[in-house]
């Protein structure tokens, strides 16, 4: 947003919102990905990033029309340029976990 000098999210609320209408039980099925890699690896960014790449998989085996798969891999591509910067800490090993995220809230 402007009054944010265009710094914020990553697109993926957005998202979440459009293929909520679009394809909603292709995203249900890649919120539970999301969910999964959360409980598994305690790290958003890569169950973001899982979530949004497969995506477009499961509209194609939901059956959704071309245009709505096609689009949700558009919004894919967006999604993983945007988490560029959380990719390199994720292969590095440095991305930050849910796990230290709390016990820094709870300090």
């Amino acid at each position: 947003p402007i009054y944010l000098k265009f710094k914020g999210g990553k697109g993926v609320a957005t998202a979440i919102g459009v293929m909520l209408i679009l394809m909603p039980k292709a995203l249900l099925t890649s919120l539970i990905c999301f969910l999964i890699v959360i409980l598994i690896w305690r790290m958003v960014s890569l169950g973001s990033l899982l979530a949004s790449v497969l995506l477009p998989l499961w509209g194609g085996l939901w059956g959704y029309p071309k245009p709505c798969v096609i689009l949700s891999g558009i919004i894919a591509l967006f999604i993983i340029i945007r988490h560029k910067a959380n990719i390199k800490r994720i292969l590095s090993g440095t991305e930050s976990k849910m796990g230290k995220i709390e016990k820094g809230l709870n300090a």
